[in-house]
């Protein structure tokens, strides 16, 4: 059985201190030039989605499920009962 704890061994925080050295500093900045790439990346992706067009008037139709009798395309992959049939 272990006898009781001395000071240096419940003083956890002695091990958790870092030391940024020049490697580790040149590390963490090509880590940030990296992350800030890919958000410009990111915004320039969105920028050009959103400002794509939503296609043609047949690309429109086919997106468009086929409903039932009766229904009413309401938007890809939903329909809804038909003004005629309430």
């Amino acid at each position: 059985m272990a006898g009781p704890l001395n000071p240096e061994q419940v003083d956890f925080t002695r091990n958790l201190a870092v030391e940024l050295t020049s490697g580790n500093r040149t590390l963490v900045m090509v880590i940030a030039a990296v992350a800030l790439a890919a958000l410009g990346v990111a915004v320039v992706l969105v920028r050009q989605v959103l400002a794509a067009s939503e296609g043609t008037d047949s690309m429109k139709k086919r997106s468009l499920p086929r409903c039932r009798k009766g229904r009413t395309p309401i938007s890809p992959g939903s329909c809804a009962p038909s003004a005629s049939s309430r």
